[in-house]
């Protein structure tokens, strides 16, 4: 049976706004606790708590994540790092302009990107 709810009464879906206050309160986590901001870098926590969340047990079936129940494969962990922690990603060798000058950077973790090798980083510069 089709139901809809009632425009602009956001009341009335109490599952979607459940996951919205889940990711808010997540991100606010992140942002203050962890990464020690008040502001900015908003979406990119969001997006962790997100990515994150669909890697723990889902509450419809505790034996499976929300990411195996989607995608019928156990998702990986071992990929997992912590928000906001410092990182040194290394200059390509063609964008380095010397041979003394350094082969890496410090940036900061911010999120997983679709690829499952690849992250997200912020310079704070």
């Amino acid at each position: 049976m089709h139901e809809v709810s009632t425009p602009n009464v956001p009341q009335q879906d109490g599952l979607a706004e459940r996951s919205n206050r889940t990711i808010i309160e997540g991100a606010r986590t992140l942002l203050m606790i962890v990464a020690h901001q008040r502001c900015g870098l908003w979406s990119e926590a969001a997006n962790t708590v997100v990515y994150t969340t669909n890697r723990t047990l889902s509450p419809k079936d505790a034996t499976k994540t929300k990411f195996e129940l989607f995608t019928g494969c156990k998702p990986s962990v071992a990929h997992l790092r912590i928000f906001c922690q410092p990182v040194v990603a290394q200059i390509p060798r063609a964008k380095r302009s010397g041979k003394w000058n350094p082969i890496g950077k410090v940036f900061r973790f911010v999120g997983y990107t679709r690829r499952s090798n690849t992250y997200r980083l912020f310079d704070p510069e």
